[in-house]
């Protein structure tokens, strides 16, 4: 019985340090990389929702930014550094059918003057953006297309940034080193080779 109990505390205990987590990522202005880490969990889960997956691009980006730590380029806010332009563009192609998953309605996000700022929605924005500009994004192998992708997707500018091409392929390598973001490579597919000149056999 004393067990049992333990069991129902362990639990209970890591569904509110879960809950406080999650709560962290629509908090205006969060950093970190588990909050970083939170908000793209929960974008994640709105892939049946949405066409297009991020192959790890908005894991890239945080960790180039140092999680909301450094400094954004020209105009960029929030966790991923997107203007307020291309904000609001991501809302233009807002779906109502959406509101279900995301957990909040259209209108819930314009009445909020802080949404850019909270990293759910900031993460969220770009999601919308791939969405709506009908794009994929290039496969999580090709770290510099990904980076060139950024820059056409956000209209980024990186002018007189240490944010280049090197940069973020320098940072991206390194990012196997940040545990919360659970960014192992996975492993490589299995190939089959199938052959039929009867040279293998049964010994």
């Amino acid at each position: 019985m004393g067990l049992l109990r333990l069991i129902i505390a362990i639990v209970a205990l890591c569904y509110w340090l879960s809950s406080e987590q999650a709560d962290l990522s629509l908090e205006p202005s969060a950093k970190g990389c588990d909050v970083a880490k939170t908000a793209i969990d929960r974008v994640e889960r709105l892939v049946k929702i949405t066409t297009y997956k991020h192959n790890f691009l908005l894991n890239r980006i945080a960790y180039m930014y140092e999680f909301g730590y450094d400094q954004m380029p020209p105009n960029g806010v929030g966790m991923w550094g997107i203007t307020v332009e291309k904000f609001n563009d991501a809302l233009k192609g807002w779906k109502s059918e959406w509101a279900r998953g995301v957990g909040y309605t259209l209108e819930d996000i314009q009445g909020d003057e802080n949404a850019i700022f909270k990293p759910y929605f900031n993460a969220l924005a770009v999601l919308i953006l791939i969405q709506v500009q009908n794009l994929a994004v290039p496969a999580r192998s090709n770290i510099e297309d990904q980076y060139d992708f950024w820059v056409n997707l956000t209209g980024a500018d990186f002018t007189s940034t240490k944010y280049t091409k090197e940069y973020f392929v320098e940072k991206s390598k390194k990012l196997n080193e940040e545990e919360c973001m659970e960014c192992s490579q996975p492993p490589s597919d299995v190939v089959f080779v199938f052959d039929d000149s009867g040279s293998i056999g049964l010994s």
